[in-house]
C-alpha cells in the first residue's frame, strides 16, 4: 500500500535531479578539472569554466563525445553536482532490539514521512558497443543524508506494554530520524535510523517508547 502512495505521488512533479542536464557542476575530465557550467548537445560537451577571474561566455572546453562513434572514447568524464532533497518516505520495515526481555522485532505497519536532505548526483558519460557502432550513455548514481519526520501505526497489546493493558489496537506514533539514502532514478532506496513515540493514553506503558529502531527505506523525490 505505501508503495501505491508512492508511486501515485510521481505524477505531482517530474524531477530532474536524475537527468543529465545543462547547468553547474563539478567536472572531472581529461581536459578539465573544476566548477563549470556544462551545455549538452548530441554531438559534444561545452564546458565553461567558472572557477575564473572573469567568466567569459566565448571561453569554453568542446569535449568531442558524439552520441555515436566508431570507436570508445577513452578518460574519465564525470560530473557531479549537489542540490536540497526533498522526499516522500517510507520506512518498508522496522528493527526494533529486545526490550525488557521481550524477543528482537521486525514491524511493516503502514508509516510515512517527509525526509530533507543533502544530495550529490554523480553523472559519467560512457560508451557500449553496438553491431555497428558504439553509442553514448549516461551512468548515474545519487546519495543523500538528512533527517525525516512522520507518522505511523504500531500493534499495542499486553506483550508490548508490560501487561498494563488488556485490549489490542493500532496505536498511532510520531516517527522521526536520520537516512542514508542511494538514488535510482526518481526512486531513493537507503537505511534509517529513528524513535517513536505513542501519542495516546498508554505511552507511559509502551515499552518503546522513545527507543532506537532501524530500518530500510522506500523514497520518492519530490524537487
Amino acid at each position: 500500500m505505501a508503495l501505491s502512495i508512492l508511486c501515485g505521488c510521481k505524477a505531482l512533479q517530474e524531477s530532474s535531479k536524475y537527468q543529465f542536464n545543462e547547468g553547474t557542476y563539478k567536472v572531472k575530465t581529461p581536459a578539465h578539472t573544476g566548477k563549470a557550467y556544462v551545455v549538452i548537445s548530441e554531438d559534444s560537451i561545452k564546458v565553461y569554466p567558472l572557477n575564473v577571474p572573469v567568466f567569459d561566455s566565448l571561453k569554453f572546453i568542446d569535449l568531442s563525445l558524439p552520441d555515436k562513434t566508431a570507436r570508445p572514447i577513452g578518460g574519465r568524464h564525470s560530473f557531479v553536482t549537489n542540490s536540497f532533497d526533498l522526499d516522500l518516505l517510507t520506512i518498508l520495515f522496522k528493527y526494533r532490539p529486545s526490550v525488557y526481555g521481550f524477543p528482537n522485532q521486525f514491524t511493516t505497519h503502514l508509516n510515512g514521512a517527509a525526509y530533507v536532505g543533502y544530495r550529490s548526483d554523480a553523472f559519467s558519460v560512457l560508451y557500449s558497443k553496438k553491431p555497428l557502432y558504439y553509442k553514448r550513455h549516461i551512468e548515474h548514481y545519487g546519495y543523500s543524508m538528512g533527517g525525516f519526520l512522520g507518522m505511523g501505526a504500531t500493534a499495542m497489546n499486553p506483550w508490548v506494554t508490560r501487561n498494563n493493558i488488556t485490549e489490542e489496537y493500532d496505536g498511532f506514533v510520531i516517527s522521526k530520524g536520520i537516512a542514508l539514502n542511494i538514488a535510482v532514478n526518481a526512486f531513493t532506496f537507503g537505511l534509517a535510523v529513528g524513535w517513536d513515540h505513542l501519542m495516546d493514553r498508554n505511552r507511559k506503558y509502551w515499552i518503546y517508547q522513545g527507543k532506537v529502531w532501524t530500518g530500510v527505506t522506500l523514497g520518492l523525490n519530490l524537487n
